[in-house]
């Protein structure tokens, strides 16, 4: 399946879903704004990508490390209840582009979490990536994640 996210094309693998404005609601996930969620229940993997256009002059100074710091910092604060802990900084390809990462680890109703959080330019606009799995699943999440990022293509 193909899902588009204004320029980006994400292939997604057999098992996936668009989620709908209520499924998106049910978890408190992007109410509003440009983007999807995608999930596939079966291996408990949830993908939030989102974008915004920048005027041309933001667009040329916005500096995706400082944003990724940033984008940090506004997810920490409310993970704190959570067990927020942050596991590094780190960089992932998406298709042909570079984008700055985080990975965290937190619990939600006795559950062991990971997420990876991921900020990219493409063009003046930019795409804001949130991937979700568990943590006992890893390695396997992090593979199915690995091929969707690297089959992404661009308009």
């Amino acid at each position: 399946m193909e899902v588009k996210i204004n320029a980006m094309l994400l292939h997604v693998p057999e098992g996936f879903h668009v989620l709908s404005k209520e499924e998106r609601a049910k978890l408190n996930m992007l109410k509003d704004g440009e983007g999807e969620v995608i999930s596939d229940p079966e291996r408990h993997i949830i993908i939030s990508a989102a974008w915004k256009k920048h005027n041309v002059l933001l667009g040329m100074l916005a500096d995706e490390d400082g944003a990724i710091h940033s984008m940090e910092k506004q997810v920490a604060g409310p993970m704190k209840g959570f067990g927020y802990e942050l596991e590094g900084f780190t960089s992932e390809t998406v298709g042909s582009k570079e984008a700055k990462a985080f990975i965290y680890h937190y619990n939600v109703q006795d559950t062991d979490m990971s997420a990876e959080s991921m900020i990219l330019k493409h063009d003046n606009v930019h795409y804001y990536i949130h991937c979700y799995y568990r943590t006992e699943l890893k390695e396997e999440s992090r593979a199915v994640l690995q091929e969707i990022f690297g089959q992404t293509s661009w308009e």
